[in-house]
C-alpha cells in the first residue's frame, strides 16, 4: 500500500478538472485506501466555489456550511476556518 501513497503530495494539491484519466485513477485508488483523505480532497474542491460569490453574506452562509460538512468529515484543520469565520 506505500506504493500507492508514497508521492502523492501533489496529485491531492491538484484540482479533479486537472487531471488526466490516469492521475485520477490513482488518486481514486488512493481514496480508497482512506476514506477521510477522500473526504478531505472533496471538501478542498469545494472551496473553489468560494471565488465565485460577489456578496459577502453569500459566501459567510457558504463557509458555515463548510465548517458543518468538516465536523461531519472530522476534519481539524478545516474546522479551524470555519471557527475564525462563525
Amino acid at each position: 500500500m506505500r506504493g500507492v501513497v508514497k508521492g502523492k503530495r501533489w496529485l491531492m494539491l491538484t484540482r479533479w478538472v486537472h487531471l488526466t484519466a490516469d492521475k485520477r485513477q490513482q488518486l481514486n485508488s488512493l481514496f480508497a485506501l482512506n476514506r477521510k483523505v477522500m473526504k478531505a480532497y472533496l471538501l478542498k474542491e469545494s472551496l473553489g466555489r468560494l471565488w465565485t460569490y460577489t456578496y459577502e453574506g453569500a459566501m459567510l452562509s457558504y463557509l458555515k456550511e463548510l465548517d458543518v460538512a468538516a465536523s461531519l468529515a472530522a476534519i481539524a484543520g478545516l474546522r479551524e476556518v470555519g471557527a475564525t469565520v462563525g
